[in-house]
């Protein structure tokens, strides 16, 4: 084992050992199989800041430059402004599903004449998914064209599965962020 390897290890060890006590308050049971800090003669109660610094008790720095990361919080407006850019790639992504749909034969455009005397209005889900009115296809057309323009085709898919769930991922934690519910994905 390398040197920086065992070092990590005992950090870790030290840090389980100093946290056993108030593991041991909240559940009633002890972390370590009764081993308490106190008992542990090598044992150093070491703050969460100490514990991750790197292993040669440096601030982590930025690879480039050695000088310290300094993660600052972003601006309620980044944070909205990447919102509605994932968003925008999210209800893309639906929209080019439906394109599909729509080629293969699965969802058939429905004009105003027939959406009304058919009464499609009246169709409950899942019948109801099969069909879309032409008048919410064309704007549907005309938004997918503006995100389009303002995105660029090159930043709107497609998605691997691994991308896709860092989209996501980035949606739904960003919008918890602003005070969303967790996992609210609605485009």
């Amino acid at each position: 084992m390398n040197k920086i390897f065992k070092n990590q290890i005992r950090k870790r060890e030290n840090f389980i050992a100093s946290t056993s006590p108030m593991y041991e308050a909240l559940f009633g049971e002890d972390s370590n199989d009764a081993c308490l800090a106190e008992d542990k003669p090598d044992a150093e109660h070491i703050s969460i800041e100490v514990f991750v610094r790197d292993c040669d008790g440096e601030e982590p720095c930025d690879e480039d430059n050695d000088t310290p990361i300094e993660d600052k919080p972003r601006s309620l407006d980044e944070m909205y402004a990447a919102i509605e850019t994932l968003r925008k790639q999210v209800w893309y992504n639906s929209h080019m599903n439906l394109c599909w749909q729509i080629d293969e034969g699965e969802v058939e455009v429905v004009s105003s004449a027939e959406w009304r005397e058919n009464k499609y209005n009246e169709l409950r889900y899942p019948e109801r998914q099969n069909y879309i009115h032409e008048e919410i296809w064309d704007a549907a057309q005309k938004n997918a064209k503006k995100v389009e323009d303002e995105l660029g085709e090159d930043n709107l898919g497609p998605w691997t599965d691994v991308e896709w769930g860092m989209l996501t991922g980035k949606l739904s934690a960003l919008r918890w962020g602003v005070g969303n519910d967790w996992d609210f994905l609605d485009t």
